[in-house]
């Protein structure tokens, strides 16, 4: 019996703690000013330079490999390549840089910054360097970055890494089924 009333006790505390959580969040989020100098930029951004399209990161083929990134405050981009990823481990050597473009719709840009780097550059590591304003635009700064966007890191996830899908599919992966369950 007393592990009845000790498991009801702790369910109703449960939900209780619940609810607190939930109106907590709900109270800070309404109570939270949208009115920031950051907030009136990234609307402004958002509005801007809003991307619709799913290819953002690397896009690998054997012939060449396509680098976009969103980056629409940036006055800069420069792509890093590099044989490992980190300069810790060895054979780690620099393989060269390229200066991303401005992707443009007509006299407009789009936010977006690209280059292809011709050949195969699968299992490559790479970063972008990035010379960007905040976005109230009184600071501008360069830093070294991954790609936010990527599918694959090398350690510690400092550097992104080009990579083939289809190669990390095991034997049979084409094959494989859903399995339904049953419900009754």
């Amino acid at each position: 019996m007393t592990k009845k009333i000790l498991s009801a006790m702790l369910c109703v505390l449960l939900v209780v703690s619940s609810i607190v959580v939930a109106g907590a969040a709900t109270t800070d989020a309404s109570s939270t000013s949208a009115d920031t100098p950051y907030s009136f930029a990234s609307q402004k951004l958002d509005e801007e330079y809003g991307y619709d399209g799913n290819d953002l990161g690397a896009t690998y083929t054997p012939e060449a490999t396509t680098f976009k990134v969103w980056a629409p405050t940036a006055t800069s981009v420069t792509l890093n390549l590099y044989t490992r990823g980190s300069d810790n481990e060895e054979g780690a050597d620099e393989l060269g840089n390229y200066d991303l473009e401005k992707v443009m719709d007509g006299e407009k840009f789009t936010g977006v910054w690209s280059t292809i780097v011709e050949g195969d550059q699968k299992n490559v590591y790479y970063t972008y360097t990035v010379t960007a304003a905040n976005v109230t635009g009184k600071k501008t700064t360069t830093k070294e970055t991954q790609d936010i966007y990527s599918i694959a890191t090398g350690v510690n996830g400092k550097r992104s890494m080009v990579c083939d899908l289809a190669d990390t599919n095991p034997d049979g992966w084409e094959n494989d089924k859903h399995v339904v369950l049953d419900k009754s």
